[in-house]
């Protein structure tokens, strides 16, 4: 059994007794049962896709050796003993975690011909005024309203040059009277790219029923359109008064999602929409900035899990910057952190809402430290796990059944992480205070770590009793080539409490920068703006003003000629010669 080549909630999920998959809860990610076929992530070398003559897969490929495998549930384990496999991942559920913002940013000295950007004549906008021209920000995202007139130029088309939204299937569009022959990106098997000819034509429709019928895409949640007008919105429905910080930039949306119609997307949808948006600027010649403010609880924290390893390695290619919202766990109370010595005990409590109908912990230690874990119920039924690794168990406590995979160093980690699913035998989960008691045996390091999910799958009074709010930043913010952001508030000058915090499990320095966060006026769907807050309204202003530096950085290389400039933390103009 390839078990080391698997992580260990995907392991669960695989090898589940049939009378417990009725209901997989979030080990069903990436599982399709009316083929049961899977959805994987894998790290591999060599030439994978030859393997195909031997083993049914498709293969969607990635940077760097990276990819997204569609697979047979029956092939998975003869798949992972192919010699080019390194690693494979389930997909996780990632979440989505303006003036006074701008002039708090200390944007406004930036730009001080503000009329200018409402004027025909653009070129008279000198270089000491900086408005993202010629720079691509990508809004990886809930979608965009596209019909907003912020997103738009003076003669009413679009400023978007390009809209894939991975909800909607090409081939059903393509059963309609069209004049377009709908697909997804070049390289790409799901959703459907929409192109700036595609945007234009339905802008000039007389009716929204119309201008649906070419670009159906819709923001329901209104997020993404809220974070893109602060990043490059130019305000024009209010006269400036609400603009962004990159008005003059050029946009790229990708709507994350998948087409079963699931209300977050998955972490190998996030991965297609940073490799597409990367090599849109790249084949473009423009530079491009990669906005994400989604992110999860899965993994160690540390930089080095699959997801964060492929954006470390991608954001190398090309001229971008990827800036990465650190999430809203700050205060939510679902991590635990500490230290156990040997001969000591240590007891961590976590609370179940009444309603939770299953979800999973992380117990993250260090490999070599030796010690037992009793699991309390809240009616006192106990169980003693004792370290092993590479080891699955199901134990039952009345209605509710707990599968437990030990887990073993990865290509990326040398934790051990120990993986814990709570599934209902009948609607929910057995309510109340669970206790875990940790027994130190043989402690080396001592360090431990609980995470309970982020965001929205676990209900808000599932936590721990005593939390720790350090190290509760999002993956992949803790990614150490990303610009990771948190959240302050303007007018307290004080961080959000709501906001992710380092440092990482690792002890690297994150976040990395905070931005205004709280109480942010942006664009909203239908011609509007509204209020918001989160460290997914930080991140723009951050990624708005890396677009701002890229403008300034290729204004350098035009006004300078040959000199050498360092910019250490900005990819797109590390260390060259202009």
């Amino acid at each position: 059994m390839e078990s080391g080549k698997i992580d260990p909630g995907f392991m669960l999920a695989l090898t589940l007794p049939e009378e417990l998959r009725n209901d997989l809860g979030s080990l069903e990610n990436g599982f399709n049962r009316e083929n049961r076929q899977w959805e994987m992530l894998v790290k591999y070398h060599g030439n994978l896709a030859m393997e195909q003559e031997k083993i049914p897969f498709r293969l969607e490929e990635l940077s760097n050796g990276f990819g997204i495998v569609f697979i047979n549930e029956d092939d998975i384990m003869e798949f992972a003993t192919l010699p080019q496999i390194d690693y494979i991942e389930q997909p996780k559920r990632v979440w989505f975690s303006v003036n006074e913002g701008v002039a708090e940013s200390c944007i406004s000295t930036l730009q001080r011909n503000d009329r200018d950007i409402f004027s025909e004549n653009l070129e008279m906008i000198g270089r000491e005024n900086l408005y993202g021209k010629g720079v691509l920000i990508a809004i990886i995202d809930s979608s965009i309203d596209y019909r907003h007139p912020d997103f738009r130029n003076l003669d009413g088309s679009t400023r978007i040059m390009a809209l894939w939204d991975q909800t909607i299937s090409s081939e059903e569009l393509n059963k309609q009277d069209s004049s377009f022959l709908y697909a997804p990106p070049e390289g790409f098997y799901l959703g459907t790219l929409f192109t700036e000819e595609m945007i234009n034509m339905a802008l000039q429709q007389e009716n929204v029923q119309e201008q649906r019928k070419i670009v159906p895409t819709v923001d329901y949640s209104g997020h993404g359109t809220h974070v893109a007008g602060i990043a490059c919105g130019n305000g024009r429905v209010n006269d400036g008064r609400y603009r962004g910080v990159a008005p003059l930039s050029s946009i790229l949306v990708v709507k994350l999602g998948d087409l079963e119609g699931v209300s977050f997307p998955r972490t190998t949808r996030l991965l297609e929409a940073i490799e597409f948006s990367i090599r849109f600027g790249e084949e473009r010649g423009m530079p491009v900035v990669v906005n994400l403010s989604f992110g999860n609880n899965y993994g160690p924290h540390t930089g080095q899990d699959i997801v964060s390893e492929y954006i470390n390695q991608i954001a190398l290619r090309w001229k971008n910057n990827i800036c990465v919202g650190t999430g809203n766990e700050g205060n939510t109370g679902r991590h635990v952190e500490g230290k156990l010595e040997t001969g000591t005990e240590k007891e961590i409590e976590l609370v179940i809402a009444g309603v939770e109908t299953g979800f999973n912990v992380q117990i993250w230690k260090n490999y070599q430290d030796d010690f037992d874990i009793e699991i309390i119920s809240p009616n006192n039924q106990s169980i003693i796990l004792q370290n092993n690794e590479n080891r699955i168990l199901f134990e039952s406590f009345g209605n509710t059944i707990l599968a437990i995979n030990y887990g073993t160093p990865s290509p990326f980690q040398i934790l051990q992480e120990i993986y814990i699913e709570w599934i209902p035998r009948e609607e929910y989960i057995l309510s109340g205070i669970w206790r875990f008691r940790l027994l130190g045996k043989n402690i080396k390091a001592g360090r431990y770590d609980f995470w309970l999910p982020a965001g929205n799958l676990i209900q808000a009074q599932t936590k721990f009793l005593r939390p720790s709010p350090e190290t509760t930043l999002t993956i992949p913010s803790a990614a150490n080539r990303v610009i990771s952001v948190g959240a302050y508030n303007g007018n307290t000058e004080e961080l959000a409490p709501f906001s992710g915090r380092g440092f990482t499990r690792n002890n690297q320095i994150k976040p990395d920068i905070v931005a205004p966060g709280v109480d942010i006026m942006s664009t909203a769907p239908n011609n509007s703006y509204a209020i918001r807050s989160g460290t997914s309204m930080a991140t723009p202003f951050v990624s708005g003003s890396v677009a701002l530096l890229m403008e300034w950085g290729a204004g350098v290389i035009i006004r300078l000629g040959k000199v050498r400039i360092n910019v250490p933390w900005l990819n797109g103009y590390d260390s060259i010669t202009v």
